[in-house]
């Protein structure tokens, strides 16, 4: 029997992929075009997008081979998700405070 390849954290990679991708094309190319608050805040909301899918891959891999989920990793991504909602608000509130 072949062994079946364990391709359950392509996802993430990819998403993680994605943020340097869009790090290096904005530095490159968009710095005058779009503004850095909104920009944190996409590089935020894929952060929380990977997080959240490796905590599903985990709980995948889990139900697999038969063993029971990581407590450890479900606090972290609370405490990713917390962080990613107090670097929006943190961004928003110096976006209105650059308004006035």
């Amino acid at each position: 029997m072949p062994f079946q390849p364990i391709d359950h954290l392509q996802p993430a990679l990819l998403i993680l992929a994605a943020i340097l991708l869009l790090n290096i094309v904005y530095l490159l190319f968009l710095k005058k075009k779009i503004s850095i608050g909104a920009f944190i805040m996409m590089n935020t909301g894929l952060v929380v997008l990977a997080g959240i899918n490796l905590l599903f891959s985990i709980g995948t891999l889990a139900d697999e081979f038969n063993r029971t989920g990581d407590s450890i990793s479900t606090l972290l991504l609370i405490i990713i998700f917390i962080l990613g909602a107090i670097s929006a608000l943190i961004c928003i509130r110096h976006l209105n405070k650059l308004k006035q």
